[in-house]
Parts: C-alpha cells; sequence; structure tokens
C-alpha cells in the first residue's frame, strides 16, 4: 500500500472556486434575495394550510359534540 500523496487538490475546479470566493467579486445579496422569498413563500403556505384546517374544523360534522350541546 502506497501512501504517496501530492500536495494538488483531487480536483483542478478547487483552486478556480477558492480563487472566486476569495477575490470579493460574489455578491451576497443574490442568495439574501433567494432567503427572502423563501421565507415569504413559507409563511404563505403555512397561512393556506392554518385557513384550510379552521375552514375543515369549522364544517366538520362532529355529532358527538352536536349531541352533547343540546
Amino acid at each position: 500500500m502506497s501512501t504517496n500523496r501530492t500536495a494538488e487538490p483531487k480536483f483542478r475546479c478547487v483552486d478556480q472556486i477558492q480563487a472566486v470566493a476569495t477575490s470579493g467579486k460574489v455578491s451576497a445579496r443574490p442568495t439574501a434575495a433567494f432567503e427572502l422569498i423563501a421565507i415569504v413563500l413559507l409563511a404563505l403556505s403555512t397561512l393556506v394550510a392554518v385557513t384550510t384546517v379552521s375552514i375543515g374544523i369549522a364544517r366538520a360534522d362532529l355529532p358527538g359534540v352536536t349531541r352533547a350541546a343540546n
């Protein structure tokens, strides 16, 4: 078994990714915009789910509850 390892990275694109990441040319704004959109859509879907459950509970025919109330 050989333990000869070189200092060269396994993938050549690693150097390019590190160069771009450290150059400061990558903007965080698109990421912030995507996060904001995701948060708004998550809140909207939660609101839709809560409304659906509330309407389902309000329209449910619960004979045991109706008889107990009378």
